[in-house]
């Protein structure tokens, strides 16, 4: 593990941001027992006109064996509203960043 790499930490049941955090270390500053999602923080995402953003693909598996998947039509994209700065550790405390 890298020493300078940043982690998401994503509760199961936020939205607008409540609850996320930018933290350095997931296996001394989580619980192991902890139901959230957990993933390495990119430095360098992609970018549309230099924001940040998201894509939800909307999906239905109703089997595994033979493997059955749905995709919706339609999906949904989120923009962030603020140009993205890219360091980490100084917007930390904005998790709309």
């Amino acid at each position: 593990r890298d020493s300078g790499q940043m982690y998401i930490y994503k509760p199961p049941s936020g939205c607008k941001g409540i609850g996320i955090r930018i933290i350095s270390d997931p296996t001394t500053q989580i619980s192991a027992k902890a139901n959230a999602v957990v993933s390495h923080y990119l430095d360098e995402p992609f970018l549309v006109d230099g924001l940040k953003f998201d894509m939800r693909i909307y999906v239905v598996v109703t089997c595994f064996q033979p493997l059955r998947v749905y995709v919706h039509e339609q999906g949904l994209v989120r923009f962030c509203t603020a140009k993205y700065e890219g360091n980490a550790k100084k917007t930390r405390k904005n998790r709309y960043r």
